[in-house]
């Protein structure tokens, strides 16, 4: 496919936006309070029962071209587990390798950078220790209504057949800004050849066949992703699509969704920047732009066209040597749209049409929320508040997009100098970052400490509203 035209898409080939849940497709911006709730099945059965209650308070996608309108929303997902728990059997296409063994293995810990302070043996959730089945979303406008929507789904009622691992409150920080201070949620995927779903200026940077999120629908490849299927004579309610070979498809409009709870330690960032500015407030801020890759309102550091909005650049011709954003940049390694330059060598860079191909093919649906009560303005010693981000994200293959990202560009010691990893996420310890500078000046900051620690995390299967109804109906 060219990423630089338009891709047209026959209703087949994309999500039925009726079935799937509603954050595929919305971010739920206009609700700020939300809870997510991590549980465990004690009763497989009682659990079926309580997850066709829950069903029906699901929310769907808004049609087309429009924002969600709802009062509230509620999203439901799955860890492997939680699916067997409530006694779903694949046959034919089994679900994602990554799905299946879950996060917490000693080689998802090594690619994913979970060591140390993010070892899963420390999680609070997630971990060896306190392993979770269902996650539930509930996002509302306010903290009274959102009380009131987690007492209606029944989570601590006897006999739900679950019970209550984690619950981490939530909410929109001002300005859609994330603990460290910089706005979040700018550069998002979005589905081509979908109304309303992409303007203009996104076409070749932002869309990218739905595939990539959504099994079933056609991705960047022009291939289908792969849908998990199971018997045709578990499908009692016939809610499910047939696959022929007596399967339906359980997976079909469903997403992978990756869960971590990341601890923003926001006084150390501070701290850091304002000593290696040797405390100038206005160096340690230019500082804090060039370690994520954009000014804290969510300006590129690159040159843009403004008028077409904060995502509309591209790094191989306006910045190829990292003179704005620096080549290891959080931004740039979380998506290096045409600019990845050649492995090993620092002055060239690798074909940019073919580069945005590939970058197309790792993207990932952020939907994540902060969590914890923002520091206080200019404060450097930390209070002792637990605060950082719920990452939330969709993906249709987790090995290729969500550990593809993380170990081979976020944590990768080749992605831009040698043995540096990314400065905002990566688990670093005593790290350098370099800004590259003219003539060719460079600066290396060293001792660069870690800002972000794994407390929680696990991988989930977010069905459509039809597979729902499948899990509710099982019986053993």
């Amino acid at each position: 496919m060219d990423v630089r035209t338009p891709i047209t898409l026959a209703a087949a080939d994309r999500p039925d936006r009726s079935g799937v849940q509603g954050m595929i497709y919305a971010g739920f911006g206009a609700l700020p309070a939300g809870r997510f709730v991590l549980l465990r099945i004690t009763d497989g059965p009682a659990a079926r029962s309580w997850v066709g209650r829950v069903a029906t308070h699901v929310t769907g996608a808004p049609d087309p071209g429009t924002r969600s309108t709802d009062p509230t929303a509620v999203q439901l997902a799955f860890t492997a587990t939680g699916l067997a728990a409530l006694g779903v059997r694949t046959e034919g296409q089994d679900f994602g390798r990554p799905f299946v063994e879950g996060m917490v293995t000693t080689h998802r810990s090594r690619i994913l950078g979970d060591v140390g302070a993010s070892a899963p043996t420390s999680w609070q959730w997630g971990g060896p220790t306190a392993p979770v089945d269902v996650l539930v979303v509930a996002l509302a406008a306010d903290d009274s209504a959102l009380d009131q929507l987690v007492e209606g789904l029944g989570i601590a009622a006897t006999g739900s057949g679950v019970e209550v691992v984690c619950a981490v409150p939530t909410r929109m920080l001002p300005d859609a800004k994330e603990h460290f201070g910089f706005k979040d949620g700018i550069s998002q995927p979005r589905f081509a050849g979908e109304e309303g779903t992409a303007g203009a200026h996104d076409t070749n940077w932002s869309a990218v066949a739905p595939g990539e999120v959504v099994l079933g629908a056609i991705d960047q490849a022009a291939q289908r992703a792969p849908v998990p299927t199971v018997s045709a004579r578990r499908d009692s309610t016939n809610a499910l699509t047939a696959s022929g070979r007596g399967v339906v498809e359980l997976g079909r409009d469903g997403s992978y969704l990756v869960l971590r709870q990341l601890h923003q330690d926001v006084a150390g960032f501070r701290s850091w920047t304002l000593d290696q500015s040797g405390g100038d407030a206005d160096r340690a801020a230019e500082l804090a732009a060039r370690v994520v890759g954009r000014r804290q309102d969510g300006t590129p550091l690159v040159a843009f066209d403004d008028g077409a909005g904060q995502n509309d650049f591209g790094f191989a011709n306006e910045d190829p040597e990292g003179l704005a954003c620096p080549l290891g940049a959080h931004v740039r390694r979380a998506n290096p749209r045409d600019g990845r330059r050649a492995i090993g060598d620092e002055t060239s860079q690798t074909d940019p049409t073919s580069t945005l191909k590939n970058t197309k093919r790792h993207r990932l649906l952020r939907r994540g929320r902060a969590y914890g009560p923002p520091l206080a303005d200019g404060a450097t010693v930390d209070d002792g508040v637990d605060r950082g981000l719920l990452f939330v994200g969709l993906n249709a293959d987790i090995e290729r997009q969500f550990e593809f990202v993380q170990h081979h560009w976020l944590n990768s010691a080749t992605f831009a100098r040698p043995g540096e990893i990314d400065p905002l996420v990566g688990p670093n310890d005593d790290g350098t970052f370099t800004v590259p500078g003219e003539d060719p000046i460079r600066t290396r900051y060293r001792g660069l400490p870690r800002f972000v620690t794994v407390v929680g995390g696990a991988y989930f299967f977010l069905p459509s509203r039809p597979a729902l109804r499948y899990l509710a109906a099982l019986t053993d």
